[in-house]
């Protein structure tokens, strides 16, 4: 009986020995992870990039990370717009008079897939990514 509970002391060791490691080394990957991505811990602030009375929402960053799209109502109705990473060049790339939001890049970062009530009910459209068709 006294073997069993030195073996269960011993086993619970090594458990918690092996958690503490393994932690470790999630730790080590994350942070190897962040550096080789070029993602730094410092707090660098937040920056605000719209500034109007309207809802902007839903930012999706480019491929290139140089634009962001985002969904607004600004237009009286929800629109995609792009802008660079600064908040400079807002454009809107949908203006039509139906809803459209959801935007999404595509790999190549040659066109945007979002979603539109332009037909009467949701469906999934795709433009390219300066807005022309």
């Amino acid at each position: 009986m006294m073997y069993k509970i030195c073996m269960r002391k011993k086993f619970k060791k090594e458990v918690y020995k092996m958690k503490k490691y393994l932690t470790l080394l999630l730790i080590i990957a994350f942070a190897t992870f962040m550096l080789f991505m070029g993602i730094s811990c410092k707090d660098e602030g937040e920056v605000r990039l719209t500034n109007n009375p309207a809802n902007d929402g839903l930012p999706s960053w480019s491929p290139d990370g140089k634009m962001i799209a985002f969904d607004s109502d600004r237009d009286g109705n929800w629109e995609i717009y792009v802008m660079g990473t600064d908040g400079s060049g807002e454009t809107n790339l949908t203006n039509n008079p139906a809803d459209e939001a959801a935007s999404s890049w595509s790999p190549d970062g040659k066109m945007i897939a979002f979603q539109s009530n332009r037909d009467g009910n949701s469906e999934i459209y795709i433009m390219n990514a300066d807005g022309q068709e």
